[in-house]
């Protein structure tokens, strides 16, 4: 079995039309604004990495940090946090 892990960088997710089995989402801070018009259009180029997911796949995300969990909200993936 070949296993791949790619780290995508949050203007490479916004215009993503898959998703992976297993996505993880670590904390999300407004650093990268300066890509982003708003913090509402990262946050959604973050979604994107989950959006598509089965419900059999995994989406693990950083609980201490609310926005994470929000980014992962809208998969019907099994759900973790770190």
């Amino acid at each position: 079995m070949i296993m791949l892990f790619l780290k995508l960088a949050n203007f490479q997710l916004i215009d993503l039309k898959s998703s992976p089995h297993i996505g993880v989402c670590l904390m999300v801070v407004p650093e990268h604004l300066d890509w982003h018009s708003d913090m509402d259009e990262y946050i959604s180029s973050k979604k994107q990495l989950f959006i598509n997911q089965k419900e059999d796949d995994v989406a693990i995300y950083f609980g201490p940090n609310h926005i994470s969990l929000e980014v992962v909200s809208v998969s019907p993936a099994r759900k973790f946090l770190f």
